[in-house]
């Protein structure tokens, strides 16, 4: 089992570890000094799982990693498995939930049985909002509509507690327009 991934070449390209998993730079984008500019974007990075150490299912296997700052998160990683090269669809970031392609939502464990009651919906001076409030407690689904700050907003994942028009272009929330 070998996982390969990218770090920025920002950083020096020499990535090991002292775990005895073989931890290498294989490719680099840019080497040298840094006067003039960066050639290239990234260096690549191979790790290998030692024949002793066995990752079962759903299993975590610790490795202390060596890099230099500064150090860009590492990305573009991929997983080969029996000489299959697998990519990983995104990066789980701490508190967050695995959500199943073609699924709008996760299913959270519930906590409270109580549905959170939205407030007033509030208006740029023209009219009220027809979609209730945005509520920071609340769990939205993929294209469910809220207000905020006298917008209407659609969620194009699900989401909780990212607040409408501070996410940019690329975030959860489409402005949809003043209501």
């Amino acid at each position: 089992t070998e996982f390969q991934f990218d770090y920025g070449t920002s950083a020096p390209g020499n990535a090991s570890d002292q775990s005895g998993f073989g931890t290498k730079v294989i490719s680099s984008d840019h080497t040298g000094g840094n006067a003039g500019g960066l050639k290239g974007d990234f260096h690549r990075v191979s790790t290998k799982l030692p024949a002793w150490q066995s990752l079962a299912p759903g299993a975590t296997v610790d490795l202390a990693f060596n890099y230099y700052l500064p150090v860009s998160t590492p990305s573009n990683w991929t997983v080969t498995i029996d000489g299959t090269t697998y990519a990983l669809a995104g990066d789980l970031a701490r508190g967050t939930a695995v959500v199943d392609p073609g699924t709008q939502s996760p299913t959270p464990t519930p906590t409270d049985t109580q549905s959170p009651t939205p407030g007033p919906s509030p208006t740029d001076g023209t009219g009220q909002c027809a979609a209730p409030a945005w509520d920071a407690a609340a769990s939205y689904g993929g294209g469910t509509t809220v207000s905020h700050h006298g917008h209407t907003w659609k969620s194009k994942w699900w989401t909780k507690g990212e607040e409408p028009g501070t996410t940019g272009e690329w975030g959860v929330w489409q402005d949809l327009g003043a209501c």
